[in-house]
């Protein structure tokens, strides 16, 4: 499915969204004239560049694009109703410039990362406190008359009371904006995830349409044969591709609900990692990479889920392919002093920088400022993989290659999971 900034016109394609914002807020003012939530720009879409924007809108377009970090708000009245204006700068990201430097939109490639693109408004009327304010007022009063009849000095742990209340209450205040803050970041995070599975999907699909169409159609010819074998290696290549995209969706999406059940067993290492090669070197071998495995020790062995294993092996091999822009992927299994067993995959690529190590375990998280980002990847492969190590109480760490000097994972597994004699003893 593609996008459109508008769907009523195309009946066919997926609305942005910035327009189910739109609609949204069209919504929340039905259910209240003071409830609302906007996106706006000095740069709108066609469609949009008849809307006029208020007061609250022009400033904070003015001040946001001084202060993209901060947020801007204040209370206004309307309609003789006290509302509270919140509004945040909506930055470009990768994936948003792709769709709003299409042509159709007349912006001819005006957007890059990293530009304000308009901002986010959201509105709510302010809570009524009046009652409280008054029954406060008369315990006020009732108070300052009982307390100068007792005596001046009982006044002060009363007046030290109600200013730990206040305290408190501007501490829930800012507790309430943190969280607004989170939720805005979290609504950012969803987009760029589905956008990026967007993407994923549809590249591997249109190879998969088009090609099958030539074969269907007939338009080989005759002798044709070698060329449609091309083709369909083509087809099965994107088979396979979209296969595992959609495996790891569904693996996500287990873990992330908590319905991911360990079938464990004894596993030998070598021997997984050996029944794994001829999946993993055929794509490392595309990108110019060759496949090391390295046993510190034979014989080592695991109790754990089989699956997940090759799921975390796959996962970690495949981002060094993708993102290392190395010559060497390395598998390594080692046992440490105390019997744990450490799997590493590293590469001699160019890393990932310390500061950015946080950024890439989340889910639909990736170094935006590695030199091979714009490569395609959804950002749930490193998140996968800690998923299912926590299932086994293995925890991950992201370090530096000490010989190859590109990134290293490590998934240490506990010693009670070892079934390894020579460690054992």
């Amino acid at each position: 499915m593609e996008l459109s900034a508008d769907f009523t016109k195309y009946p066919n394609k997926l609305p942005f969204p910035a327009t189910l914002s739109t609609e949204f807020g069209g919504a929340l003012r039905e259910m209240h004239p003071n409830l609302d939530t906007s996106l706006y720009s000095d740069a709108p879409f066609p469609n949009r560049q008849n809307r006029v924007q208020d007061d609250f809108e022009k400033a904070s377009l003015a001040y946001l694009s001084r202060n993209p970090t901060q947020e801007f708000h204040r209370i206004e009245v309307i309609d003789g109703v006290e509302v509270v204006r919140y509004a945040r700068a909506l930055i470009m990201k990768e994936d948003c410039v792709a769709c709003h430097n299409q042509p159709e939109y007349g912006f001819e490639g005006r957007w890059k990362v990293g530009d304000m693109r308009g901002a986010r408004q959201v509105s709510m009327p302010e809570p009524d406190v009046s009652p409280i304010t008054g029954q406060a007022t008369t315990a006020a009063i009732a108070l300052a008359i009982f307390t100068g009849v007792l005596a001046s000095a009982l006044a002060w742990p009363v007046v030290s009371r109600l200013q730990s209340t206040i305290q408190r209450t501007e501490s829930l205040a800012e507790e309430l904006q943190s969280r607004n803050r989170s939720l805005v970041e979290a609504n950012e995070v969803k987009s760029q995830f589905l956008a990026g599975i967007s993407h994923d999907l549809r590249t591997p699909l249109n190879a998969i349409v088009g090609f099958a169409q030539v074969l269907r159609d007939g338009q080989l010819g005759t002798g044709g044969n070698e060329r449609g074998q091309t083709y369909a290696r083509f087809i099965h290549d994107s088979g396979l591709h979209l296969q595992g995209v959609i495996d790891q969706l569904l693996d996500v999406s287990n873990a992330e609900a908590g319905k991911w059940t360990l079938v464990e067993e004894i596993i030998d290492l070598e021997a997984l990692i050996r029944s794994m090669r001829p999946m993993l070197e055929p794509e490392l071998s595309r990108r110019g990479m060759k496949l090391d495995v390295v046993l510190d020790r034979p014989g080592l062995a695991i109790h754990a889920d089989g699956r997940a294993l090759r799921r975390i092996l796959t996962n970690l091999a495949d981002n060094a392919g993708k993102y290392s822009g190395g010559n060497v992927v390395e598998i390594r299994v080692t046992p440490s002093a105390d019997g744990e067993i450490v799997l590493a995959v590293s590469d001699d690529g160019v890393g990932i920088p310390p500061e950015a190590r946080e950024q890439v375990r989340r889910l639909g998280g990736r170094d935006r400022d590695s030199l091979l980002a714009s490569n395609l990847g959804m950002g749930m492969g490193l998140w996968l993989v800690e998923a299912l190590a926590s299932l086994h109480e293995a925890t991950i760490e992201i370090d530096t290659a000490p010989i190859l000097g590109g990134c290293r994972v490590s998934v240490t597994f506990p010693n009670a999971r070892s079934r390894n004699e020579a460690i054992d003893a």
